[in-house]
């Protein structure tokens, strides 16, 4: 039976699990991430001394008192190298202090737009580029399938068969392959010798036997490509094929490789670079494998940081990952990058991105988040732009525009997330606020707002605006970037400003405009 400490660490792994990240106050979440260097015994009392030692006492001394929550995690991480420089904390060690500026690094890579090493394929043009690029070499004839995930980014390798091979054995293996990498799409592509491009009479059959094989468990079939020589014939687009569109008109940027640094053999090197405040040169490979030190054996190490990249494209994606799914990728991987204990690591990368999100919120304690736009972006794509489905969430101010809480209102699917006007107004009256800020993010990765974004946000605003509440801003997050409602003056009473003046032909009265709020 587990003793003192890692008795204590367990049930704090089970709290984890059980009840999720929020549940954790701030020096339980600093003490989780000393406990992932810090082999045995209780380091909350350490966690204490970090938080009051960095200047955030008060999240500490409020307990439960939420508008501090972050402000601890952030005070900790805001520059762990010169807290350990300066000795005020007694016990914390270089092998800690490097540990978590390695978690702050994170951080800002967690909140930095970027794509994934994985090449996207959601137009005709990056489909077209991919297969030139990847069956230029490739023996004829042959029959690939490609596996996308709901990003139309490619998720491993392209499945390989037989042109013989029976439809429905071809089916069957695709559809268990699509399951066992969470995949909703499916790009048939057939290779034919130069001069035989055109539609092959077991094309159809096949294509049929896909489509009803993955309907059941949500995995479309998109599209089905014969490519000869340097020309192609897509049988969806030459109306051959009745499929789940994909292509959007505008051409998608790509990016090909997917290659990532060889596995580690210096564990000692990764840690003596984050300790002498140079993680930021380390790759994401180096910086997640420096991450899960303790939480991995160092035989599979650099190989299940690499795994795990490209299993869910990014860092990004890895911190933001749900345990559970991460329990069943770390419990599936083969034998030299399976963990010893998969919980004991997923909990590990959930902690790890609680503490990314919650350094970044830490940072819109210092200013209203209007006036410190950058900051609110890092978080908000922090906390949405990696997630599998929309997620409304509200930011709720006082006042004088300070943060009072904000929490996730309304889950939803891969382009909606449905939420009552009356559940929102209701939750600032009872929080006491002056003013929200709305965020919802777009799978997709598109973040421009659509015609139902902005009809909603007007829907929100009527219903707050009797309450006397104020709706400041709306912004939509993606991995590509951000768009602010307010900023694009699609804000509702921005617009409603512009149409109260009236035509050029009639007497202009005196009309104050109101001001934007930034």
């Amino acid at each position: 039976m587990a003793k003192g400490g890692d008795g204590h660490r367990s049930r704090l792994r089970q709290r984890f699990l059980a009840a999720g990240a929020r549940a954790f106050l701030d020096h339980e979440i600093v003490e989780m991430l000393l406990a992932q260097v810090v082999p045995r015994g209780d380091t909350k009392a350490l966690a204490y001394a970090l938080i009051a030692g960095a200047g955030g006492g008060a999240a500490v001394r409020g307990g439960a008192r939420r508008p501090g929550f972050g402000q601890g995690v952030g005070a900790v991480l805001a520059d762990p190298l010169l807290l350990q420089q300066t000795g005020r904390v007694a016990g914390f060690g270089p092998g800690m202090a490097g540990h978590l500026a390695a978690v702050r690094e994170a951080a800002r890579r967690l909140a930095e737009t970027g794509e994934s090493d994985q090449p996207v394929l959601g137009s005709w043009n990056a489909v077209g580029t991919y297969c030139r690029r990847q069956f230029r070499d490739a023996p004829v004839p042959a029959l690939h399938i490609l596996l996308l995930d709901y990003r139309h980014r490619l998720l491993v390798a392209p499945l390989a068969f037989a042109p013989e091979e029976p439809a429905d054995a071809v089916a069957r293996a695709t559809v268990a392959a699509a399951l066992r990498h969470a995949a909703s799409g499916l790009i048939v592509v057939r290779l034919a010798p130069p001069d035989r491009l055109g539609e092959h009479p077991q094309d159809q059959a096949l294509a049929r036997r896909l489509r009803d094989g993955g309907a059941p468990v949500s995995v479309l079939l998109h599209d089905f490509i014969v490519v000869a020589g340097d020309e192609f014939l897509s049988l969806r687009s030459m109306g051959m094929l009745e499929v789940a569109a994909l292509y959007d008109a505008a051409e998608a940027d790509i990016s090909h490789g997917g290659l990532y640094a060889g596995p580690e053999t210096r564990l000692a090197a990764l840690q003596q670079a984050a300790v002498q405040g140079e993680a930021a040169g380390l790759d994401d490979a180096e910086l997640l494998a420096l991450l899960l030190r303790r939480a991995v054996a160092d035989a599979a190490r650099g190989g299940l940081a690499e795994a795990l990249l490209a299993r869910f494209g990014n860092l990004g994606r890895v911190l933001s990952a749900p345990v559970d799914e991460l329990m069943h990728v770390l419990a599936n991987r083969p034998e030299p990058e399976r963990p010893e204990n998969p919980e004991l690591t997923a909990v590990h990368l959930g902690v790890l991105g609680e503490a990314c999100q919650r350094q970044l919120r830490g940072q819109l304690l210092t200013l209203p988040p209007l006036d410190n736009t950058a900051a609110l972006v890092r978080y908000c794509r922090a906390a949405l732009a990696y997630a599998e489905v929309e997620h409304l969430h509200a930011l709720f101010l006082d006042g004088k525009q300070r943060l009072l809480w904000d929490e996730v209102l309304s889950r939803g699917t891969v382009n909606t997330a449905p939420v009552h006007p009356r559940e929102i107004a209701g939750r600032a009256l009872r929080l006491r606020a002056d003013a929200i800020v709305l965020v919802h993010n777009h799978p997709t990765g598109d973040p421009q707002p659509s015609q139902a974004d902005i009809a909603m946000t007007q829907q929100i605003d009527q219903a707050c605006r009797v309450v006397g509440v104020e709706v400041l801003d709306h912004l939509v997050v993606a991995e590509s970037g951000h768009v602010s409602l307010a900023e694009a003056g699609k804000m509702p009473r921005l617009l409603a400003d512009m149409t109260a003046f009236p035509d050029a032909a009639e007497p202009v009265p005196q009309v104050r405009r109101r001001s934007r709020v930034r």
